[in-house]
């Protein structure tokens, strides 16, 4: 495996045997708790996050940061600390029942994430101020948004940077752990131990700021927040809204598989679970979806939500049309590249077809056409694109791992295959019959011919069970809930 590229299965079986650990003689995933509240259970996408970083190497080499680091996290946060004082202040001189719980990203009008676009659009038609609460990363993309954004916001990073000042006069107690025999390399104990060392001081900030939390929710007024379903960073946030009555309704803003473990019942710790009070689920696919890979969410809190303004289903294969192979391919950031690579190099060396090569604008063009080797090819028949929907409305034929994007090809009937030689991310498609597997193992140019003459009702038959029979506009949904 290439060095760069992560481990999923590796990742999942490493996070299922640090849920087996034991602390002080009693299993970890039942000593983190804020009330009756598992917070364990509620850290799981946090852990999968770091050990899947671990997994690129599988080599532990610990934590070191520089003076000037540390000197400029300083600045940063004591910045982020003011600018979220003056947002609580403005809340109570101007209260406001509604809050938005949203990541740091300005792909919406420079001024927000487009995945909450609708419900920016939605309480700004109804002329309902709201409470923003940001999560962001320290550094200098944060800085640069504040002053893109031009609007005080309320960052939820704030109340963990005083939590750390309480924090400094707790006295750390040595870790008493067993089970750390269940992994293999010294490598893997001595991580194992500093997830252990990290999380049980995570636990304590969050203990530290949950009071935080909740104090600010109900002094600026808050009854109804909306948040961008993120497994990983917004549970301080659905619990404080949960301990002070205020109702929440996630959006979902990816798919789910058995890899995002922030919506399973993984832990299986004792206690309450932390979710939302409703999610809203871009079709009743993702519900059903969620309830067969075990979500700790109740079934009758997740609802239909429909899907985002834009959304397309648009029929590019008429039926009974033969079209020739435009095989699109997406830059995908955690998938492994050979054998993607390989197909791509067979389908542009046997002059079958076009080959498009969809790349993310987030990110350097060049390095995207490098590691999947295509960065000195010259023939005509590669197009490389960023624009999704001319991409997708020039496909004829579309493979991938794991991306969403596979999804946006079944909405528009497109023939989807699903690479599961070396990860598999993606099987959900193929087990819900929404793609076909395709394997390097086989003659390529044969299985993409068996793509491309799809029967017309099998591509309306997947389009259904993704997007359903039933439509209904997110937008709608949003302004009942004012």
């Amino acid at each position: 495996m290439n060095p760069k590229e992560i481990d999923f299965a590796y990742a999942l079986d490493f996070l299922k045997k640090v849920n087996k650990l034991t602390l002080t003689g009693k299993e970890v995933k039942n000593s983190f708790f804020f009330n009756e509240y598992n917070l364990w259970q509620a850290y799981q996408q946090m852990l999968f996050e770091d050990i899947k970083h671990f997994s690129y190497t599988k080599r532990y080499a610990g934590a070191t940061r520089s003076m000037s680091t540390i000197f400029k996290d300083t600045v940063l946060k004591t910045f982020i600390v003011f600018s979220s004082a003056c947002a609580v202040l403005k809340g109570m001189i101007f209260p406001s029942m509604y809050g938005v719980y949203t990541v740091d990203v300005l792909s919406y009008n420079k001024s927000a994430d487009a995945r909450l676009s609708e419900v920016y659009q939605v309480l700004e038609k109804n002329k309902k101020s709201f409470f923003e609460i940001i999560h962001t990363t320290i550094g200098r993309r944060f800085l640069a948004n504040f002053f893109i954004r031009k609007r005080i916001s309320f960052y939820h990073e704030s109340v963990f940077i005083l939590a750390a000042l309480l924090a400094l006069f707790k006295k750390e107690e040595a870790l008493q752990v067993g089970g750390l025999d269940h992994f293999e390399t010294n490598d893997e104990r001595r991580f194992a131990l500093q997830l252990l060392v990290t999380y049980k001081r995570r636990a304590l900030l969050s203990n530290y700021a949950l009071p935080c939390l909740c104090f600010i929710f109900k002094r600026v007024g808050l009854k109804k927040i909306f948040l961008i379903d993120d497994g990983r960073y917004y549970l301080e946030v659905l619990l404080a809204a949960k301990m002070e009555s205020i109702q929440s309704v996630a959006i979902q803003h990816g798919h789910y598989t058995k890899y995002h473990v922030g919506w399973l019942a993984l832990g299986g710790g004792e206690g309450k679970m932390i979710a939302p009070d409703t999610l809203l689920v871009w079709s009743l696919y993702w519900k059903k979806e969620l309830l067969r890979l075990g979500t700790f969410i109740k079934k009758e809190n997740i609802c239909l939500g429909g899907f985002k303004e834009g959304f397309d289903t648009e029929n590019v294969k008429d039926e009974g049309s033969e079209a020739p192979l435009r095989l699109l391919i997406p830059y995908e950031t955690s998938a492994p590249k050979k054998n993607i690579s390989e197909i791509i190099k067979r389908v542009l060396e046997s002059k079958y077809g076009v080959v498009i090569f969809k790349i993310r604008k987030d990110m350097s063009k060049v390095g995207q056409l490098v590691q999947y080797g295509l960065e000195e090819y010259k023939g005509g028949n590669l197009i490389v694109t960023e624009d999704t929907n001319e991409a997708l409305k020039d496909a004829t034929v579309l493979i991938g791992v794991y991306s969403t994007f596979l999804y946006e090809g079944v909405t528009r009937k497109i023939p989807v295959g699903v690479l599961l030689d070396d990860s598999d991310y993606g099987e959900g498609m193929v087990y819900n019959r929404l793609a076909s597997r395709v394997t390097i193992k086989k003659d390529i140019l044969s299985q993409l011919n068996e793509l491309l003459t799809a029967p017309h009702s099998v591509l309306s038959e997947r389009q259904e069970t993704l997007v359903g029979k039933e439509r209904v506009s997110l937008k709608d949904i949003l302004a009942s809930y004012l």
